[in-house]
């Protein structure tokens, strides 16, 4: 029977060590393609955003004329609707830029890896590696890799449920746009 701190190594024991290693390599490699994918959800909310704004800005005639058939007919039903889901489509589209912008500024994540990395695997007292075996250093970097992971999944569950608040009053600022839109219609039309 083997006892702790025996030097001896089985060949069971490298598979193990090796197999754990590359499960922690895999689980990591998710988390950061997970990453990837919400930082591509954040930069698209964040470009739908800035189209709307641009559009605003570059059609200041727009809103002018809003204004105009608004004052024309000021305390009319569709007039004060007119307002109201103006409001909402300006108060969700600068929710969603703010939910965005937070998840686009989260940092945080961990490394994979030793900070001081030659030190670490060169240096005969590193703390990183115990002795130096080939076990040693595929626990080691398990181990960093397993804490990278966790560390990366509590960011990226962060960052989803901004984007996902983000996706979310977005759809309201596009849905509240489309009635405006229909109303100033329905009162020029009117």
């Amino acid at each position: 029977m083997k006892k702790k701190g025996d030097a001896s190594i089985n060949l069971a024991d490298i598979n193990f060590v090796k197999a754990r290693y590359e499960y922690c390599l895999q689980l990591y490699r998710i988390e950061q393609e997970r990453k990837e994918i919400i930082e591509k959800k954040a930069q698209f909310y964040l470009s739908v955003i800035t189209l709307f704004f641009s559009a605003l800005v570059l059609k200041l005639d727009f809103i002018t004329e809003i204004g105009q058939i608004a004052l024309s007919k000021p305390s009319s039903k569709e007039t004060i609707i007119l307002y109201i889901v103006g409001g909402v489509f300006f108060i969700s589209l600068v929710i969603a830029l703010i939910f965005v912008l937070f998840s686009v500024h989260m940092r945080g994540y961990l490394i994979e890896h030793p900070a001081d990395l030659i030190s670490a695997l060169f240096n005969a007292d590193s703390e990183y590696l115990a002795t130096s075996t080939d076990v040693a250093l595929y626990t080691s970097t398990a181990k960093s890799f397993a804490l990278a992971t966790e560390s990366d999944r509590m960011i990226n569950a962060r960052k989803s449920e901004w984007v996902r608040l983000s996706s979310f009053f977005l759809l309201i600022a596009f849905l509240s746009f489309v009635i405006v839109f229909g109303i100033i219609v329905f009162l020029k039309l009117h």
